[in-house]
């Protein structure tokens, strides 16, 4: 017979994993997917814009302002939720080894660890967004 420990213990893995699983497909198949989007739509634009060149007309009327996510990023929720996942895995694995509070330690974490994938997330937007830009 399992103990009541074990079996949070089980559930608690079951979440980590599956948050995994959700930060690998975003990492293998929804990154890709929106590069090439945005890809496309620059191939788009650029022969906009030759087309009305080749017309004599401003190219800047091609000029589109391509309008911020809304939340919709991929990337950011995947870092966002695996950050809670694992700030609430270790926040239990702690609250279980020194007999602290679990739900002060397992919060705690998981916004400590949430605060850090939005750090990451913002540090690679602008990597990227720089490595565009050069």
């Amino acid at each position: 017979m399992m103990t009541e420990q074990q079996v949070v213990l089980i559930v608690v893995a079951a979440i980590i994993f599956a948050g995994l699983l959700i930060a690998f497909y975003v990492l293998k198949v929804v990154l890709p997917a929106q590069y090439r989007e945005r890809m496309t739509a620059q191939a788009n634009l650029n022969s906009e814009r030759m087309a009305l060149i080749e017309r004599n007309m401003d190219p800047s009327l091609a000029e589109k302002k391509i309008p911020k996510g809304d939340g919709s990023n991929a990337l950011l929720w995947g870092l966002l939720l695996s950050g809670i996942g694992m700030g609430a895995f270790f926040g239990y694995a702690i609250s279980f080894s020194t007999g602290w509070n679990e739900k002060i330690c397992m919060d705690a974490l998981g916004l400590f660890f949430g605060g850090l994938g939005l750090v990451a997330y913002h540090l690679a937007y602008h990597l990227y967004k720089r490595k565009i830009t050069e």
